[in-house]
């Protein structure tokens, strides 16, 4: 009976030490979760054609409202680290002047244009939206995604000029993350 017990320890008890470690393992998660935003843009025909119109839009992401974080989670303090992915702007549902064009583009992500500035390429916004065109924000985004993981939500301004107006136009920003979040093991 002693031998008996002696092994079933012996078997048991790595298994138990596993599940510490495995619950260790648990407490974190990586979730990579995708935001949509669409704003209207509208550019009107000035009456010095020469002379670009400056576009300003802005908008923004809380990163909660993602069914997936939110099914993981219960509050925004759970999420521990953001890293972004990709993110990644089209033109679309185009009306207007089709030679107008947006120049000297750029997304401003933080409230500090030295980590948070990103330039965008120049394009024809017709030819754009006809041809689907998704365009990537080139960039490091680390500081960015340091800012994100403190406030829990994403901001973006996209600013440019338009020329050859008028224009109207669907900006479409998606952002894709991966945040590390900490689970409450207590409610599994």
């Amino acid at each position: 009976m002693k031998t008996l017990k002696i092994m079933l320890i012996a078997i048991f008890l790595p298994v138990f030490y596993g599940c510490d470690e495995l619950v260790d393992e648990l407490k974190e998660v990586d979730i990579t979760a995708t935001y949509s935003d669409t704003v209207r843009v509208s550019v009107y025909e000035k009456i010095d054609e020469e002379e670009p119109t400056r576009v300003q839009e802005s908008g923004g992401f809380d990163l909660i409202n993602n069914p997936d974080v939110a099914d993981a989670i219960g509050t925004p303090e759970q999420i521990k680290k953001v890293e972004i992915l990709n993110l990644q702007y089209e033109y679309k549902n185009f009306s207007g002047n089709v030679d107008a064009n947006m120049e000297n583009g750029f997304f401003l992500l933080t409230l500090s244009p030295d980590d948070g500035s990103f330039p965008i390429s120049d394009t024809n916004i017709a030819e754009s939206d006809l041809y689907g065109t998704v365009f990537n924000v080139p960039g490091n985004f680390e500081a960015v995604s340091n800012i994100v993981s403190q406030r829990k939500i994403f901001v973006y301004v996209f600013q440019g000029h338009a020329s050859h107006n008028p224009a109207f136009f669907d900006l479409e920003v998606t952002l894709t993350l991966r945040l590390t979040v900490e689970l409450n093991l207590d409610d599994l």
